[in-house]
C-alpha cells in the first residue's frame, strides 16, 4: 500500500510523459533531427548490422571477454543464427512508448552453435544483458543483447560505447545477477532447516499417533489369559470380560504429553491446514461479513500492486493503453485503490476495541494483562514477518539462477533483497519503517509495503488509552476518540492546502506538484497522525459493536416506520459516501481540475467517507439488515482466505517481483489479459499464503496459546 502510493505517482507520471510523447509524434513534436537520430540508432541495433559494425571496429583481445566476443563475431551468420536471433530488435511499438525489448534470454543462454565451418575450438557460453539507451527526456529505451558470459557489465558497455559515440548517448549495461552465497544465505539455511525439521517432526509424530491408534482400534480382540479368554473392545476404553474382570485398553492421552511433545505437535502441517480450511463454529456472531471484506480488500491491494509493479519494471507492451484506461469511469476504483488500506484500519480498530473490552469483562485490568496485550501482538506478527525478511535476504537472490531473464537483478540498490540488508530490516521488525525517507537513495527502506503494519502497530500501542477511557466512561472514550479523529482530519486539510497538494484520486493532476513523493507519501500517506482519523472510526465502530445488544433494544423499541426510515437512510448514506470516495475525482481525471481548497477537503475527507460507509455496512449486516450483501460477504467460502490474509499481505509483493523479474517477454495489457493475470496472481498468492501460514504463522500462534495457556 505504500508501494501503491509511490508507484501510482511515479507510473502515472510515465502516463503523462507517454501521453505527451504520443501527442508529439502525432503532431510532429519530435524534431526531424531527433527522429533521424532515433531511427539511425535503432537501425544499428539490428543484430546483423551490429555484427558488421563490430567486425570493423574490433580490437585485439586483451581479456577473456574480448577473446570470447571476437569468437562470436567470427562465427558466420548462417552458423550463428540462433545466437544473433536472440538479440532484441527495438522498433515495433516505440511510437506507443514501448521502451523495453527483452529479446530471447533463454535462447541466448542455451544457444547451440554449429561450428563445422568455423575454425574455433569451442563457442563461448553466452548470457543475456540489457542495454539502456537514454535518447532524450521523453525516451529511454532498454534492449536485450546476447554477450559472452565471461563479460562483465562494464566490459559490455566498453564494447558498445563506440556504437553510440557519435550520437553523444551515454549508455548503461545491466544483466541478471549471479548468485554468491553470503552470511544472509547461510543464516537463512540454518533457520529454515530448523523450521522444516520442526514441521517434519511434528507432522510425523502426529501421523504415527494417528495410524497407531487406527491400527489399535482395528484389532478387535485381545488375549486376556492363557486360556485365550477374549472379549471384544467396545467404543469405550474400559470393558468387562466374561469373568467380570475390568480391562483398560492402552491409549495415549494428549494431556499427559510433555511440553516438548506438545510444542512439536503445534508444527503438524496437516492439522494446521485442516484448521485453516475448516468451516467456523456457529457461535451466534453476526460478524462473518468481515471475512469477505478482508479477502476482497486484499484482492484490491494485489491488483493495484500488480498494475504498478508491471509499470515500474517496464514490462508492459503498450503503456499508452493505460493513458486511456486511467480516464475511464470503471478504472476509478484502481486509481483510489489506497482505500483498501482504510478498510483494514477500520477493521483493526474495531476488533481491538471490541475484543479488549470483552476481555476486560472477564478479567480485571492489571499490569500483567497489558503486558500480555503487547506480547501477544508481537508473537502474532513477528514470525511470518521476520522469516519473510530472511527469505528475501537469503534465498531471493538464489532464485535468479532458476531464470534466464536479465530483469532479475539483485545487486542493484533498488533490488528487493538489497533493501533489507545491513540494518535496514530492523526498522521493519520494530514497526517504525513508516518514518524512513523513501526519497533518500542511501536509505532505501526494506519491504516498503509494510508501512501499513508500522502504522497499525503504533495505533495498537496507544489504543489502551482509548480502551481504558471507554471502559470507565463510555462518553469520555467516545469524546476522546472523536477529538483525535477531528484533529487528524484538520491536519490533513491544513497540510494539503498549505502544500497545494492535488486530490489524490486525480492521478493526472497530482503529478503537477513538485516533490510529490515527499509531500504525499512520506507525510500525508504514511504519518500515523494523518491516518488516525480512519483508525479512530474503527475504534468508534468497536464501541458500537460492543454495545450492540443495548443499542438494538433501543432501536427495536422505535416504531416500525421509524426503523424502516433509519435503515433506508443508513443504506443510502453508505452507498453515496462510498461512491463519492471512489468516483469523486472522476471529473478531475478528465480535465475539470479541483482548486486548492476543494482538493484539500477531498484529501482530508474521502477516506472518512469510505470508512464511515464501511462501518455502516458492517453494522447493518451485524444487525440482520444486510440482505444479499451479508450472505455474499458472510459466506464460509471467504473463511480460509481471511485466515491467511496477514501472510498473504506479507508475501504478495515478493511473488509479484518474482513473476515480473523472471519475465522473458513484455506483457500486452488488455482488459482480458489483466483479468487473467489478476486471477492467476491472486490464486498463487493465496496458495503460497496457506502453505506459509501452515509452516510459520499457525504453529507459533498455537505455541503462544500453549505457553501462556490462553
Amino acid at each position: 500500500m505504500r508501494w501503491f502510493a509511490k508507484l501510482a505517482l511515479c507510473t502515472l507520471f510515465c502516463f503523462i510523459k507517454a501521453d505527451r510523447l504520443s501527442y508529439q509524434y502525432r503532431s510532429h513534436g519530435v524534431s526531424e533531427i531527433e527522429a533521424e537520430t532515433i531511427t539511425e540508432v535503432l537501425e544499428r541495433l539490428n543484430p546483423l548490422k551490429l555484427r558488421a559494425f563490430f567486425l570493423q571496429t574490433s580490437k585485439d583481445a586483451k581479456t577473456q571477454c574480448q577473446v570470447d566476443w571476437n569468437t562470436t563475431l567470427n562465427a558466420s551468420p548462417q552458423n550463428a543464427l540462433k545466437y544473433w536471433s536472440s538479440f532484441a530488435v527495438p522498433w515495433t511499438g516505440i511510437a506507443g512508448y514501448k521502451t523495453l525489448f527483452i529479446g530471447q534470454p533463454e535462447q541466448c543462454t542455451n544457444a547451440k552453435i554449429d561450428l563445422t565451418a568455423v575454425k574455433v575450438a569451442s563457442f563461448p557460453a553466452t548470457k543475456p544483458f540489457l542495454l539502456n539507451i537514454p535518447f532524450m527526456e521523453k525516451l529511454n529505451i532498454t534492449t536485450g543483447i546476447c554477450m559472452p558470459a565471461s563479460c562483465s557489465n562494464a566490459e559490455v558497455q566498453e564494447i558498445f560505447d563506440p556504437l553510440f559515440e557519435e550520437f553523444r548517448v551515454k549508455i548503461t549495461v545491466t544483466s541478471r545477477s549471479n548468485f554468491e552465497a553470503d552470511w544472509g544465505f547461510y543464516i537463512a539455511c540454518v533457520i529454515y532447516a530448523i523450521l522444516f525439521s520442526l514441521v517434519a517432526t511434528g507432522t510425523s509424530l502426529a501421523a504415527y499417533r494417528h495410524y497407531a491408534e487406527k491400527y489399535e482400534r482395528a484389532s478387535s480382540y485381545i488375549s486376556l489369559d492363557e486360556d485365550n479368554d477374549v472379549e471384544e473392545w467396545n467404543a469405550d476404553t474400559r470393558v468387562k470380560t466374561a469373568n467380570g474382570t475390568i480391562v483398560t485398553r492402552p491409549t495415549t492421552d494428549p494431556k499427559n504429553d510433555s511440553l516438548v511433545v506438545k510444542i512439536l505437535l503445534c508444527f503438524n502441517f496437516y492439522a494446521n491446514f485442516l484448521k485453516i480450511i475448516a468451516a467456523p463454529k456457529q457461535d451466534g456472531s453476526q460478524l462473518s461479513v468481515l471475512n469477505g471484506i478482508r479477502t476482497m480488500s486484499l484482492g484490491w491491494v494485489v491488483i493495484a500492486h500488480m498494475f504498478l509493479h508491471e509499470l515500474e519494471t517496464g514490462v508492459q507492451d503498450n503503456p499508452l493503453y493505460l493513458v486511456k484506461l486511467v480516464k475511464h469511469f470503471l478504472f476509478q476504483p484502481f486509481a483510489n485503490a489506497s482505500l483498501s488500506v482504510d478498510s483494514f484500519f477500520v477493521l483493526s480498530g474495531m476488533l481491538v476495541m471490541m475484543g479488549t473490552l470483552k476481555a476486560l469483562e472477564k478479567r480485571r485490568s492489571s499490569v500483567q494483562f497489558w503486558i500480555m496485550f503487547y506480547v501477544h501482538r508481537f508473537i502474532r506478527l513477528w514470525p511470518a514477518l521476520l522469516l519473510t525478511i530472511l527469505f528475501i535476504v537469503g534465498f531471493y537472490p538464489l532464485l535468479a539462477e532458476a531464470f534466464y531473464s536479465p530483469l532479475f537483478q539483485t545487486d542493484t540498490k533498488s533490488a528487493i533483497s538489497n533493501q533489507c540488508r545491513g540494518t535496514n530490516w530492523i526498522t521493519v521488525a520494530l514497526f517504525v519503517n513508516n518514518y524512513v525517507d523513501i526519497n533518500d537513495p542511501d536509505k532505501k527502506p526494506c519491504m516498503t509495503w509494510t508501512w501499513y503494519l508500522a502504522d497499525d502497530m503504533q495505533f495498537y500501542a496507544v489504543s489502551p488509552l482509548f480502551v481504558i477511557a471507554t471502559k470507565y466512561s463510555r462518553k469520555a472514550g467516545i469524546g476522546l476518540i472523536s477529538l483525535c479523529v477531528l484533529i487528524s482530519t484538520l491536519a490533513n486539510i491544513g497540510y494539503s492546502a498549505a502544500k497545494d497538494i492535488y486530490a489524490f484520486g486525480n492521478p493526472l493532476a497530482v503529478i503537477e506538484t513538485k516533490n510529490f513523493n515527499e509531500k504525499w507519501i512520506d507525510n500525508m500517506y504514511e504519518w500515523p497522525w494523518m491516518r488516525f482519523q480512519i483508525y479512530g472510526i474503527g475504534l468508534l465502530l468497536g464501541i458500537v459493536m460492543h454495545e450492540q445488544d443495548r443499542i438494538k433494544r433501543k432501536f427495536h423499541s422505535l416504531s416500525l416506520n421509524t426503523r424502516i426510515v433509519v435503515i433506508i437512510g443508513l443504506w443510502f448514506y453508505a452507498l453515496i459516501a462510498a461512491g463519492v470516495a471512489v468516483y469523486g475525482c472522476y471529473p478531475s481525471v478528465n480535465g475539470h481540475f479541483m482548486g486548492r481548497g476543494a482538493s484539500a477537503m477531498y484529501n482530508a475527507t474521502f477516506r472518512v467517507l469510505w470508512s464511515t460507509a464501511l462501518a455502516v455496512l458492517i453494522i447493518l449486516c451485524a444487525w440482520g439488515y444486510g440482505g444479499a450483501l451479508n450472505r455474499a460477504l458472510g459466506s464460509n467460502f471467504w473463511v480460509p482466505f481471511a485466515r491467511v490474509g496477514y501472510t498473504a499481505y506479507i508475501i504478495h509483493v515478493v511473488l509479484l517481483w518474482l513473476w515480473l523479474n523472471s519475465a522473458e517477454t513484455t506483457i500486452r495489457l488488455t482488459t482480458i489479459n489483466i483479468a487473467i493475470q489478476f486471477s492467476g496472481i491472486v490464486t498463487l498468492v493465496y496458495c503460497v499464503a496457506i502453505v506459509w501460514s501452515c509452516l510459520i504463522e499457525a504453529p507459533f500462534i498455537q505455541v503462544e496459546k500453549l505457553i501462556f495457556a490462553r
